[in-house]
């Protein structure tokens, strides 16, 4: 019996292989930053990577506590509700081609630093397999963009505080800092190794670890309209 199953298993195989088919694109920006003394809206650029048309579409989130334990997102349909429109929300991408999505804000700046994700995927408009084909597979890539609006009078104000080969940086300002390039050497200026970077959101802290005990620590920080050196 187990001989029996083990050949007709081997002829559905063979005669049933899988087609696998890879829906592609690229997008020219991950991350959408508003100044508040910028235009409201910004354009990017969707860019095929496929032999074959794909259908895109977008979903907005609206993001409370971003990276907290409690985050939160809130999918909406209604633009007059998110204040963020995307154009087009549904775009067809031929193969090659390169087509253009809009962020457009409908308010003005406001109060309080807001945050987006917005998913942007392809959807499966079916695969055809031919007549010896039993079976198809096809693997979708999407990405996640990151969209912040930032508030009146924006500012960060970051704060360290190291204890041994360990350093929080507190953010106490209304808006995010991007930590980029993060650097440390030994206190004779040898050693130096890369550290780990992040976004600290307005509020928040984030801890992480040091090679060397002593030694200072750089970063270059974005606060949303310049980059800055920052040594804690």
């Amino acid at each position: 019996m187990r001989i029996g199953i083990i050949s007709i298993l081997s002829i559905s195989l063979w005669v049933a292989p899988v087609t696998v088919a890879h829906a592609e694109f690229a997008m020219s920006e991950m991350v959408i930053d508003f100044a508040e003394d910028a235009p409201r809206q910004h354009d990017i650029e969707i860019i095929s990577q496929d032999k074959e048309t794909q259908y895109i579409t977008t979903e907005t989130f609206v993001v409370a506590n971003p990276s907290a334990p409690d985050e939160s997102r809130t999918s909406i349909g209604n633009p007059q509700e998110s204040g963020l429109v995307i154009t087009p929300k549904k775009m067809v991408l031929p193969p090659g081609a390169r087509k253009m999505m809009r962020f457009l804000l409908l308010q003005e700046v406001p109060d309080q630093e807001k945050i987006y994700r917005i998913v942007v995927k392809p959807v499966i408009q079916g695969v055809e397999a031919d007549k010896q084909q039993k079976m198809a597979l096809k693997i979708l890539v999407g990405y996640e963009a990151l969209v912040i609006v930032r508030p009146k009078n924006s500012k960060i104000d970051l704060s360290a505080e190291r204890k041994g080969n360990s350093l929080t940086i507190t953010n106490s300002g209304n808006t995010n800092a991007n930590l980029q390039s993060g650097l440390q050497c030994d206190e004779l200026g040898n050693d130096c190794q890369e550290l780990n970077v992040t976004r600290i959101y307005a509020g928040q802290s984030w801890t992480t670890s040091l090679p060397h005990l002593n030694g200072p620590v750089k970063y270059q920080v974005w606060n949303g309209k310049e980059m800055i050196d920052m040594t804690f």
